[in-house]
């Protein structure tokens, strides 16, 4: 990824020198006052990457409250909704299924508001399933019927 500046360059470096530690504090505290709106896109994707090196560490809670400052700093309806897939499968993954529920929904209702169409990867509807099905919630509907249908 090209970054923009030199102020991401500098995250960047901290964060394959192996110091992503140092990186998300940089990114997070420090770089938002640094950089223009203009920038926050960069500083997203950015915040992205370095929640999924916590991740992979096992940093499950700093990964989160890292995929969060994406959100913050995003407006890029894709890098949005794969930050709020990888919320939902963490939350997912602890079983707290109410609240992977709530990110998965969110993704639902914001593919459905720019396309008008169900155009989600099954992988959404699959792990909700799975969800109602744990939860013995067998009667919610996952994908609302068309209009004149039952």
């Amino acid at each position: 990824m090209k970054e923009s500046s030199s102020e991401l360059l500098f995250g960047r470096l901290l964060f394959y020198l192996g110091e992503y530690k140092t990186a998300g504090t940089y990114v997070k505290e420090i770089a938002p006052i640094l950089l223009g709106k203009d920038k926050y896109e960069s500083l997203a994707r950015f915040c992205f990457d370095i929640g999924r090196r916590y991740y992979l560490n096992g940093e499950i809670d700093f990964a989160l409250d890292t995929y969060y400052s994406t959100l913050k700093y995003s407006t890029n309806h894709t890098l949005v909704a794969c930050t709020l897939f990888t919320i939902a499968n963490v939350y997912f993954e602890r079983n707290d299924y109410e609240r992977a529920l709530d990110y998965y929904q969110k993704i639902v209702e914001s593919e459905k508001a720019l396309y008008d169409c169900d155009s989600l990867p099954s992988a959404v509807y699959t792990t909700m399933g799975i969800i109602y099905q744990s939860m013995e919630e067998t009667t919610q509907n996952i994908i609302a019927p068309k209009p004149g249908t039952k």
